[in-house]
């Protein structure tokens, strides 16, 4: 350490330049400060409105499961029964026959007039 005051001229501040120099450094940290507490107040109700988000989320999700089984099960009890192999007959019946092949399907229907309303 001693060497180095050797090596290195003592510098002597300008007048005034050590009371500019601490104003400068006070100035500096202070806005820091004001900073800080300006948003404070923002960031504490940003923080309660995520608290407040991921309390009331599961409940949300619960609510729309709940509804969409609940529009899955109306649908279904709505929609009438699929006809077996996809035939559908207005007043009269089909009747499945047997037949040898297997790619093909031999239906046997009767149909019956409307029925007066």
């Amino acid at each position: 350490m001693r060497e180095l005051a050797h090596l290195l001229p003592e510098l002597t501040p300008p007048p005034g330049g050590l009371a500019r120099l601490r104003q400068s450094l006070h100035r500096q940290r202070e806005p820091a400060r004001r900073r800080l507490s300006r948003w404070l107040p923002a960031m504490a109700g940003a923080g309660a409105m995520v608290l407040l988000a991921l309390a009331w989320l599961p409940g949300f999700v619960g609510h729309e499961r709940a509804t969409a089984a609940l529009t899955q099960a109306l649908l279904r009890a709505a929609t009438p029964p699929p006809l077996p192999h996809g035939i559908h007959v207005e007043h009269g019946a089909a009747l499945l026959l047997a037949d040898g092949q297997p790619n093909a399907r031999v239906y046997l229907i009767a149909s019956a007039p409307p029925a007066a309303q």
